[in-house]
């Protein structure tokens, strides 16, 4: 997004979140929700901390992990939920590792290095049989994933083509096995 505001003009933006398209919808064609993915909590096998909801990773003494938020839509919205919920500042005492992507959060918590971290439920595919899905009981605890064409894109029809395969009945398959819930197309 900084990029495409300092004047970068992508043929297409397949975003992390719907939010992300503010300030630059301009850009872009309709920006067309395709799926959407839960935020968690995930924790270690057997939930050795007693963790049930977002309010726990205020007690003290927990070792967190959160995506950062000037790096990545997942931090953005996990700080944004913290601060709605009045709980940002007990969190941020327990943080101790913040990262850019949500799968160096799910290495961390595989090591023992942490108790607990906010992913989206798409990034514990791979950790699912080794640890606990704890699910966020909020409605913005979500992320959408969008698709937008660019306006002033001389690969309108490539794009367009683009999304027709993403919009394909084994392209579906792929992102519901990896965590993704369909939005659009077939179901």
């Amino acid at each position: 997004v900084g990029q495409m505001k300092l004047g970068q003009r992508p043929d297409v933006y397949h975003s992390c979140d719907r939010s992300f398209m503010r300030g630059i919808e301009e850009l872009f064609d309709e920006a067309r929700p395709l799926t959407v993915t839960p935020m968690v909590i995930l924790v270690a096998q057997g939930n050795p901390r007693g963790i049930k909801q977002l309010e726990d990773l205020a007690r003290p003494g927990l070792k967190i992990g959160l995506a950062n938020e000037q790096q990545s839509a997942l931090g953005r919205l996990t700080a944004d939920l913290l601060k709605e919920l009045g709980i940002a500042d007990q969190v941020r005492n327990n943080v101790v590792a913040h990262t850019p992507t949500a799968d160096l959060l799910v290495n961390q918590i595989l090591t023992g290095s942490l108790d607990a971290v906010v992913v989206y439920e798409a990034n514990t595919s791979v950790a699912r049989q080794r640890l606990e899905v704890i699910p966020i009981d909020h409605p913005r605890a979500t992320a959408t994933q969008t698709y937008a064409i660019g306006k002033t894109s001389p690969h309108k029809q490539t794009a367009a083509r683009l999304l027709t395969a993403i919009q394909s009945t084994p392209s579906i398959q792929r992102f519901r096995h990896a965590g993704f819930h369909w939005k659009t197309g077939p179901e």
